[in-house]
């Protein structure tokens, strides 16, 4: 894990790879497209004008969707070869919490297996209903592809260090939970209680409290980059995959659909797109959840305290240590943010179908007039 020049320059190999590649495709793309008819010309509501050259609103969004993809693959790569020496000091704080808990076994989270898994089926689908409707469009967005898997497996990393914290919390809490269940039986048994033992273990667990809150803020420093750009691509990504599918249903073809396609090549393009939007709904939520489970652990941390200060007197060694613990808890706030844009919790999640909402709605509205009016005709 320690920075090398041969880390660096495999890295910087791969991104130029990446972003080349895509940038050939899209450029290739941009130059078959032709230069539209004076009737679709003259319909401003359907095209963008760009270097002069008025272009269909779908095909700019299929353009869109490729580069701002490969852009995120290519943050992916380098913000992980410029921070291995994070990677080590979260490894090194996570080894130290770990001596000063009661000894487990921290496994990374089978989920995440199912979550790469039903991702890449997704990808191997799209990619075969494109190969089989047309061939050349499949290669042109064949970099989006890999650009995807790079993004897939940096999510990954993320969400299993994250879900390392958060189990450690869970523990942290096991142990202040047993601790106030057993002074609760010692005051029934006229209050006979090994008072040092129980001192040396609440210090032990505020030492490993202080220590997970500093690994928070060295996985929200390690994945700040990443996070900002993945959000605003999942957030792009909702809107073009649910513009696809509103333009279908409104029985306008879609940039990457057949232009004579059958009933069944339509409901399966149908059908895939409506996998790739549960798939990246998903991964905005595989994200979020572990974020906001582990702000909901430090929270319940704070009310364990609170009811463990009730069962001490106000001038003992431990009420003293309570205090000064919770007066720790109240100060420190514990968020994983993207440079402090926005904090990763679920009340994000409703942020971002409200945006979702309102861009869907402006890019249907560039489209749709002319779609109305050639009904007409």
């Amino acid at each position: 894990m320690a920075p090398s020049l041969g880390w660096l320059l495999y890295s910087l190999a791969l991104v130029t790879f990446v972003v080349t590649w895509t940038a050939i495709k899209v450029a290739r793309r941009y130059r078959d497209s032709g230069i539209l008819d004076q009737d679709e010309s003259a319909d401003d509501n359907a095209t963008l004008v760009l270097s002069g050259k008025r272009v269909p609103t779908q095909l700019f969004v299929a353009m869109f969707d490729m580069a701002s993809i490969s852009i995120i693959a290519a943050v992916c790569i380098l913000q992980a070869a410029a921070t291995p020496h994070l990677v080590v000091r979260l490894a090194a704080q996570l080894r130290r919490v770990d001596s000063l808990l009661t000894p487990r076994t921290y496994e990374t989270p089978r989920c995440l297996l199912a979550f790469i898994m039903i991702l890449v089926f997704v990808e191997v689908l799209d990619l075969f209903c494109k190969l089989f409707e047309d061939e050349e469009y499949a290669l042109n967005t064949l970099p989006s592809y890999v650009s995807y898997i790079i993004t897939y497996m940096r999510e990954a990393m993320f969400v299993d260090d994250v879900s390392g914290v958060l189990e450690r919390f869970r523990t942290i809490n096991a142990e202040l939970k047993e601790f106030l269940v057993e002074y609760s039986a010692a005051e029934v048994r006229a209050r006979v209680a090994d008072t040092d033992r129980r001192s040396r273990a609440l210090r032990r667990l505020a030492v490993a409290y202080d220590l997970l809150c500093q690994c928070v803020e060295s996985v929200a420093h390690q994945y700040s980059l990443f996070l900002l750009c993945n959000m605003l691509g999942l957030l792009m990504r909702l809107v073009i995959t649910t513009y696809f599918i509103v333009h279908i249903v409104l029985g306008i073809a879609a940039p990457n659909a057949p232009e004579n396609a059958t009933a069944p090549l339509v409901s399966v393009f149908l059908f895939v797109q409506f996998l790739w939007l549960s798939g990246h709904f998903l991964r905005m939520l595989v994200l979020v959840y572990p974020c906001s489970s582990t702000v909901e652990e430090t929270l319940r941390t704070g009310t364990l305290v609170s009811r463990f200060i009730n069962y001490e007197s106000l001038d003992s060694q431990i009420s003293q240590q309570l205090r000064s613990l919770s007066m720790n808890l109240l100060h420190r706030r514990i968020a994983v943010s993207a440079f402090g844009v926005f904090d990763l919790s679920l009340p994000l999640v409703c942020t971002v179908m409200s945006a979702v909402t309102t861009y869907l709605v402006v890019l249907i509205q560039l489209k749709l007039p002319a779609h109305l009016t050639k009904i007409q005709k």
